[in-house]
């Protein structure tokens, strides 16, 4: 009985950590996106702080993109590199 328990608490463990990766996978998906669309903007307005927020831009995206990889798509991760 105490294994059948102990599997039990296993799977409900693994559930818990599988949601909540696949949420924040979600979220900071939506965020780098959304710093993509603002970086397309300054480019389009010419702005000259348009080249720093692009190299902060890849050092989180190269911080991040092994742990994002495990619960994200591959094709939105592809999207994203582009």
């Amino acid at each position: 009985m105490s294994r059948v328990i102990i599997a039990t608490l296993l799977l409900l463990i693994t559930l818990f950590f599988s949601i909540f990766g696949s949420m924040f996978a979600d979220s900071k998906g939506e965020i780098f996106e959304n710093e993509i669309n603002i970086l397309k903007e300054k480019i389009a307005a010419r702005d000259t702080s348009c080249i720093e927020s692009s190299y902060q831009i890849i050092k989180k995206w190269k911080k991040t993109h092994e742990a994002l990889s495990l619960y994200m798509s591959h094709d939105r991760i592809g999207v994203l590199d582009e």
